[in-house]
């Protein structure tokens, strides 16, 4: 009997399915074998840390970069790592499925599996995953988990606390006058500062802190409820954007914006006798971001002789 050369394809081509399974078992094979490894070392005590008894078989790193990329949509990308290894620090194979999280939910993460997507993580315990956020939620705290489903009678799991960041900021900064004049030495000036903060959106982040700063006196905050300025801490006063009901009920701030008081006497400008004239300098900047500052404003005081 002879066999034709289609016949003969489909006798020597495997089955798409049988390929599945054994790409499935091979898989899970090398998994149990550098599991069982592990624990067999653990169990006679041959690779125990001396220093920490109670030091896991396994654990996961993650790392998370401080650089965002535009998913579009008024959303941000930002790239998460697990690395999964024993306690001696040895890589997990590839192919082990790592499910990833965010709490609370405001964030997206998809799972991801150690060795992929290229050769760069493979042999080495990686799984690469991509956090993504909305411009509104810039500024949150949350925590992104990753764990490694239960295998072999052993669970892997780690966390790590994490700041949405501010991408592509941009910070103005305004005054609502230019000049004043005191009319005696008792006069009182009360100059309105406040900053817009926006991201590479154009959309009004908030929670945002920022940091004002001058050259004369002390910022104040308006409490909306009583009525009445509260002095800042000192001359470099943090206030955070948008309106803050936990913390701060009272400020009624827009979107993206922080607003503070420069209350300066005529003592406090002027620290000499002779000099008729002052320029006073305003900055503000985002706290922890060294490249996001607003171009600085700048007012007039003068007085009678």
């Amino acid at each position: 009997m002879s066999l034709s050369k289609t016949s003969l394809r489909q006798v020597l081509t495997p089955d798409a399915t049988l390929l599945k399974v054994l790409t499935t078992f091979s898989t899970l094979l090398i998994t149990g074998i550098w599991l069982l490894l592990i624990l067999g070392c653990k169990k006679d005590g041959s690779n125990d840390d001396p220093t920490s008894p109670d030091t896991p078989e396994f654990k996961i790193d993650l790392e998370i970069s401080n650089r965002c990329r535009d998913a579009g949509g008024g959303s941000w990308f930002v790239d998460v790592s697990a690395h999964v290894h024993d306690f001696r620090g040895r890589p997990a194979p590839d192919s082990m499925l790592v499910d990833f999280g965010v709490i609370p939910d405001v964030a997206g993460i998809a799972s991801a599996r150690t060795g992929y997507p290229d050769n760069f993580t493979r042999g080495t315990g990686l799984a690469l995953s991509t956090l993504v956020y909305m411009s509104g939620n810039t500024f949150d705290t949350v925590t992104i988990t990753a764990e490694v489903p239960y295998q072999l009678g052993v669970e892997v799991s780690g966390e790590k606390e994490y700041v949405l960041p501010l991408s592509n900021g941009c910070l103005t900064l305004y005054t609502d006058r230019a000049n004043h004049l005191f009319e005696s030495e008792k006069d009182t000036a009360r100059i309105k500062c406040w900053v817009m903060l926006k991201d590479g959106h154009y959309i009004a982040v908030n929670n945002a802190p920022i940091v004002f700063s001058t050259n004369r006196g002390r910022f104040h905050r308006y409490n909306h409820q009583t009525e009445r300025y509260y002095q800042m801490n000192d001359s470099n006063s943090v206030k955070h954007t948008g309106w803050q009901p936990p913390t701060h009920p009272e400020d009624n701030e827009a979107d993206g914006q922080a607003t503070v008081y420069l209350i300066v006497t005529q003592q406090d400008v002027f620290l000499d006798p002779y000099t008729p004239e002052v320029v006073v300098q305003l900055n503000a900047k985002v706290e922890g971001y060294a490249g996001v500052r607003a171009d600085p404003e700048f007012v007039f005081f003068l007085r009678r002789n």
